[in-house]
């Protein structure tokens, strides 16, 4: 058995002080939203998500999905429940520590409310998407290291525990992980957790010795037992 030093980037943001549509219209002059053709321009809260994945999009490039992308639908569908199938604004997809926090700086500037998804397997409508917003997949964050010194396991947050048993299997270790393999590890984790180990060793979440978390551009705190 090893413990669990998680790479849960992006984990904290959903903390971060966001401002609802009604909000963003009664502070605006209202003035600006002629000529701006998007799926959300009947809004104001629509024009600041628009803005902010135009500009994700200008610097991020592969890493942004707009609505008019081939692969926007099977993107915005992955979730396990069509409950919670939504239409974000657009669609992004970290694949680096930088990457996240630009995302994350871009969308608290603009006053973009915004969904994170791991796996995408909570059933609860808006858990883990988002419409007129942007939603951000953590999917490739998905490496799994096995540290037999320290007797540890780090692993992204967009993984899922299938990846996570098959990269430790080899070691003939394992960890307090989920009971369902195409589970999401952040948001089970997130969520206390229940293993078929938990008998034994707790929750899943128990079993957690670090979390990096990353909430804005230039800080990524590293969250563990001593603070």
């Amino acid at each position: 058995m090893v413990s669990i030093s998680l790479r849960f980037l992006g984990a904290a943001v959903h903390f971060l002080p966001l401002v609802t549509g009604q909000e963003l219209s009664a502070a605006s002059t209202g003035n600006g939203t002629q000529g701006v053709e998007s799926i959300d321009d009947r809004s104001l809260a629509g024009l600041a998500a628009t803005a902010a994945c135009v500009i994700l999009d200008a610097f991020l490039g592969k890493a942004i999905t707009l609505p008019r992308d081939a692969q926007y639908t099977a993107l915005s569908d992955v979730n396990w429940s069509q409950n919670t199938w939504k239409h974000p604004s657009c669609i992004a997809q970290p694949t680096s520590t930088a990457d996240l926090q630009k995302i994350v700086t871009t969308l608290t500037f603009w006053n973009v409310p915004f969904a994170i998804r791991s796996g995408g397997h909570n059933p609860n409508e808006f858990a883990a998407n988002i419409d007129t917003g942007v939603l951000i997949s953590m999917d490739k964050f998905n490496s799994v290291t096995y540290n037999k010194a320290q007797g540890t396991a780090t692993f992204g947050t967009g993984g899922r525990w299938k990846a996570v048993y098959d990269t430790l299997d080899p070691y003939n270790v394992t960890v307090v992980g989920g009971r369902v393999l195409d589970v999401g590890v952040g948001g089970l984790t997130l969520g206390s957790g229940l293993s078929y180990l938990s008998d034994l060793y707790g929750l899943v979440c128990d079993n957690v010795v670090s979390y990096d978390v990353s909430v804005i551009i230039y800080y990524v705190n590293v969250c563990n037992r001593t603070g």
